[in-house]
């Protein structure tokens, strides 16, 4: 149990980031489609 414990650890400490940094760096990118819709 001690071994998954340490894979869920590791997914949260490295896995959440990352996916969190990259949603941060797109953000723009998504903005301006929902924009072109909304506006059109």
């Amino acid at each position: 149990m001690s071994s998954t414990f340490e894979n869920e650890k590791e997914f949260s400490e490295v896995v959440v980031p990352t996916i969190l940094e990259f949603v941060h760096k797109n953000r723009d990118l998504w903005y301006f489609p929902y924009f072109n819709v909304s506006s059109a």
